[in-house]
């Protein structure tokens, strides 16, 4: 592993270790950086910003999810596809319930470009069907926006959360 890439890493694993001990908001790229002994333009030489670390972990957790989720997949309708990658996700989603708030608030803020595991997630649903590009930010944008209503309700467990899902992508379908 090159040095860059070797940092990059740690950065990493030293800011999820600290954002899940800590919460995102009370972690600083300086506290990052003195765990590690580096300089904190060390870690702005990587990422943009504490946010763009955030970003980055997510996409990699839930990418690993989502390619785990395809070795099981045996379904054949994008809707009942994203369902699947869904039992998959929401519970690493509710499992860091403020990391998940944060990291789509700044998916959102950042004008809801999508992240890497939600580019991914989209050419999944779509594996070896025709690609309905009107339908799928549909898909998708049913797919967040449940996961986002889910945090703030009352029954805010995984199980109502797919099956609030699996009606909103019943309409859709």
């Amino acid at each position: 592993m090159g040095n860059k890439l070797q940092t990059q890493t740690m950065i990493k694993a030293c800011a999820w270790t600290m954002f899940l001990e800590q919460g995102f908001e009370a972690t600083t790229t300086r506290q990052i950086a003195k765990k590690l002994n580096i300089g904190n333009g060390t870690v702005f030489s990587h990422f943009k910003s504490k946010g763009d670390i955030l970003i980055s972990l997510f996409d990699e957790h839930a990418s690993d999810l989502i390619h785990q989720a395809k070795s099981t997949n045996q379904q054949h309708s994008a809707r009942l596809t994203l369902r699947h990658y869904a039992t998959y996700l929401y519970p690493f989603y509710f499992e860091h319930k403020a990391l998940s708030i944060q990291y789509f608030s700044l998916l959102i803020l950042n004008g809801f470009k999508l992240s890497n595991h939600l580019k991914l997630l989209e050419h999944e649903i779509y594996q070896g069907q025709p690609f309905q590009k009107a339908k799928a930010p549909i898909l998708i944008d049913s797919f967040v926006m449940t996961a986002i209503d889910s945090f703030h309700s009352p029954s805010d467990d995984v199980n109502s959360t797919l099956r609030v899902l699996s009606n909103k992508l019943q309409q859709i379908s």
